[in-house]
């Protein structure tokens, strides 16, 4: 990735001050709402990213956020710092090169790895499939996710637009009638 310009240092500290308690909090539309930069201004796309990195990093070594913070975080605080990190370089992909898909991939592979039960990953994972060109594994992963909460309308059709587009018209076709009436 390029590097940003030397000059933003003010947007960076607001950056950080934007990001520090969606972080904490695990708002999981953190980098979906920051969406606009990588259109308009890609500079941005890589001090966010300059920052992810190092709070992920700071978190690995010393479970905190910045050295100048006081009190260890929860763990889950790194699930998601590596969730928003795929999600980067998943939308980062688009300008930056398909490389960068397999830098996502092992992202919210370590996501998985750390909790394999949120659901927001496999959601993410079967997108990031489906961008790399793999519908197969896309359509898997819907289903994965599915069967984590059976009682989720949302994941339910989530995983049957991904059979839709695998031509599995029939499974689809289930899948959907678990929420409808006759």
């Amino acid at each position: 990735m390029k590097y940003a310009p030397a000059s933003w240092p003010h947007y960076k500290a607001k950056l950080i001050e934007y990001l520090r308690p969606l972080v904490i909090k695990g708002v999981p539309s953190v980098i979906n709402e920051l969406k606009s930069m990588y259109r308009d201004e890609p500079a941005k796309a890589v001090i966010l990213c300059e920052v992810l990195t190092e709070m992920s990093t700071s978190m690995e070594e010393n479970m905190k956020l910045s050295k100048d913070d006081e009190e260890e975080l929860d763990p889950t605080v790194q699930l998601w710092l590596y969730l928003f990190l795929s999600q980067h370089y998943m939308r980062y992909a688009k300008h930056g090169g398909p490389e960068l898909y397999t830098t996502s991939m092992e992202y919210v592979n370590k996501a998985i790895e750390h909790t394999p039960t949120v659901l927001e990953l496999y959601i993410h994972k079967a997108k990031l499939m489906q961008q790399m060109g793999n519908p197969r594994e896309a359509m898997k992963l819907a289903e994965e996710a599915r069967n984590l909460d059976h009682a989720d309308r949302y994941l339910n059709a989530h995983s049957s637009k991904y059979l839709f587009k695998h031509n599995k018209i029939q499974q689809a076709n289930e899948t959907m009638a678990l929420f409808s009436r006759d």
